[in-house]
């Protein structure tokens, strides 16, 4: 049900979303694909600039109370959900990527500052739509089967389990 494994990176130009502000970096390479080896992109029927959607097994928890605070506005942080736990990725086919996986870099998609409207107290704040350029895979993460709504940790490094996730991806 789910055959691919999730593969996430960081470009060396960038530091998770917030460099995407820089634009002379974010102009470097001004959004990120999905990337998936040229034999999965056969079976699926794709090509580099093609639009998949894709979900988790626990993908669907972005529609839960617990992420309230998301789901009353999920187009401003998800502007790339489908809904029912499914979102959607541009392909790119790449031979540097093994069969099975989907990977994506962690260094796009930002929906912070700078990225949309926002405002400080009646005056709105500017922004610039190339910073939110691109789409991020954190809801795509496993959670925790006993804490629900927190996302598996590393238990040598600490950090969020982003690799390995399993996937199910499709052609859209």
């Amino acid at each position: 049900e789910y055959p691919f494994q999730l593969h996430t990176w960081k470009e060396t130009f960038h530091t998770q979303s917030r460099t995407m502000n820089n634009l002379w970096l974010a102009s470097i390479k001004p959004q990120n694909y999905a990337e998936i080896n040229p034999a999965d992109a056969e079976r699926l029927n794709v090509k580099t600039g093609d639009w998949v959607k894709v979900k988790s097994p626990s993908s669907e928890m972005i529609e839960s109370d617990q992420y309230q605070n998301y789901r009353k506005n999920i187009s401003h942080y998800y502007p790339n959900y489908l809904g029912k736990g499914w979102f959607k990725f541009q392909i790119q086919v790449t031979s540097r990527i093994r069969p099975g996986l989907f990977s994506v870099s962690q260094s796009y998609g930002r929906f912070g500052a700078g990225a949309r409207k926002w405002y400080m107290g009646d005056k709105e704040q500017p922004n610039d739509q190339r910073v939110a350029a691109g789409f991020h895979i954190n809801p795509l993460y496993m959670t925790d089967p006993v804490l629900k709504n927190r996302v598996l940790i590393d238990p040598v490094g600490g950090a969020t389990q982003s690799y390995g996730t399993p996937l199910r991806v499709e052609r859209i």
